[in-house]
């Protein structure tokens, strides 16, 4: 018998069936390790992306509270003037505060009012 069809030395059909299994099941788990590494990532890279939106929210919020605030004084006493004039010159400065709150240009002088203390 020729040594290189010898049983002994010859892998049969079995085991190169084995081998390929186990080199299929080897890269699976690669793979899966892989995929396990790549979407811990993802899933930090997406809470690090909404702490910062969050913080973001934030300073918007607070640079438009402080434009709000941060008028000069001058504005501020012209809107107080213009209240009082408008509070004078109006039919229903005898009415209730209910009454006088269902004007929008009394809600809206009030509201900066209160923004501006």
């Amino acid at each position: 018998m020729h040594p290189k069809f010898h049983p002994k030395t010859t892998p049969t059909l079995m085991d190169k069936r084995a081998v390929r299994r186990e080199q299929c099941r080897v890269n699976q788990a690669r793979y899966r390790k892989r995929q396990r590494i790549w979407r811990r990532n993802l899933q930090q890279e997406k809470q690090r992306v909404e702490e910062e939106i969050q913080g973001l929210e934030l300073k918007r919020q607070s640079i438009r509270f402080e434009r709000k605030t941060n008028q000069s004084p001058w504005t501020i006493i012209g809107e107080v003037f213009h209240l009082l004039e408008d509070g004078f010159r109006s039919p229903w400065r005898l009415a209730s505060m209910e009454e006088m709150m269902k004007h929008p240009e009394t809600r809206q002088s009030l509201k900066f009012m209160q923004r501006s203390l």
